[in-house]
């Protein structure tokens, strides 16, 4: 009976893993099925002409070793585990104000941001997993501060790109449903797609360093490192990026979800300094798998320096 139940258990656990690889695949780049694997030939690519396109061997590796090893660990050092001191007060939700620039950090790369009287969201995401399946995937480690209804009423919308964990089709369309009307949505290249897909006609996509303007508010796309997906085919179709917001003399950056590279530098010059950056300093572990997709701690510290900001926030 013992040999029935390990045996049941190995074939789960193989199953299992089998799944997260799959799931991994969509989240970290397995080879578009049928297109070339050349820069700029099928899709975007980063600045320098790169594409961030990891073999599928690398991904299996990386979620095998990832799964029997139990990672990524708790965090061990400050806080016990995912034991985070959560706050949730008023302030954290209240409504924009004129000449006033804060920021409440949701959790992961969301993001309220309130400038100059204007209300923006980045890169909303609510629900329990990120992934295309609800029953499997990556699942919130601490619970949120807010729940969705919330917030106070969103003007705009900033997506970075298209991962799940970064654009949430149930968040997204319960900010279309928030009482006053939708929010505009200001997305990268080719992303307006999926939004005119699901009805939803208050979307703009921006290129790099275009400007979309709204009643003296301003928002600027900025190019970043990383790649984007939601299914094996679609691999690079849509664009990713950050953004600068500016509005009555303030600015902030939120540089959404990136590698560190040259842009950084090329953002601080064009468009700094900044009063508030959002940088991305999460899933930067191991090295070897992440570097070219994800910051370091030491590489968010540089971009800070690079961007130019006055105070920057730590997320993803």
């Amino acid at each position: 009976m013992r040999q029935k139940i390990t045996l049941f258990r190995w074939r789960s656990m193989l199953f299992t893993a089998a799944v997260a690889g799959i799931v991994a695949g969509i989240f970290f780049g397995y080879p578009r099925l049928g297109a070339a694997q050349v820069a700029g030939a099928n899709g975007y690519t980063n600045s320098d002409g790169s594409v961030i396109d990891k073999p599928l061997s690398a991904v299996l590796g990386w979620a095998l070793s990832s799964f029997w090893a139990g990672l990524p660990k708790p965090p061990a050092e400050h806080v016990q585990g995912y034991h985070f001191p959560v706050v949730c007060d008023a302030q954290g939700v209240a409504p924009a104000r004129p000449s006033e620039l804060s920021v409440t950090w949701i959790g992961h790369a969301t993001a309220l941001i309130r400038i100059n009287g204007t209300t923006v969201l980045t890169d909303p995401h609510f629900s329990e997993r990120a992934s295309p399946l609800s029953w499997v995937g990556p699942r919130r480690r601490t619970p949120l501060p807010y729940a969705l209804e919330e917030l106070p009423h969103i003007d705009v919308v900033v997506i970075s790109h298209n991962h799940f964990d970064h654009l949430d089709e149930p968040s997204v369309l319960a900010l279309v449903r928030q009482s006053g009307g939708a929010p505009v949505f200001i997305v990268p290249q080719g992303l307006d797609r999926w939004f005119t897909e699901r009805a939803i006609p208050t979307v703009h996509s921006l290129g790099w360093w275009q400007t979309y303007t709204l009643n003296g508010f301003e928002v600027v796309g900025t190019p970043a490192r990383h790649w984007s997906g939601r299914d094996l085919t679609d691999r690079n179709q849509t664009q990713w990026s950050g953004w600068v917001l500016r509005s009555g003399g303030m600015s902030a950056y939120f540089a959404g979800d990136s590698g560190y590279s040259a842009d950084f530098a090329a953002i601080g010059q064009r468009l700094g300094p900044f009063d508030l950056a959002l940088i991305p300093v999460g899933a930067y572990l191991p090295r070897d798998f992440m570097a070219d997709q994800h910051a370091s701690p030491t590489e968010a510290v540089m971009i800070h320096q690079d961007v130019r900001a006055t105070v920057s926030v730590g997320i993803h």
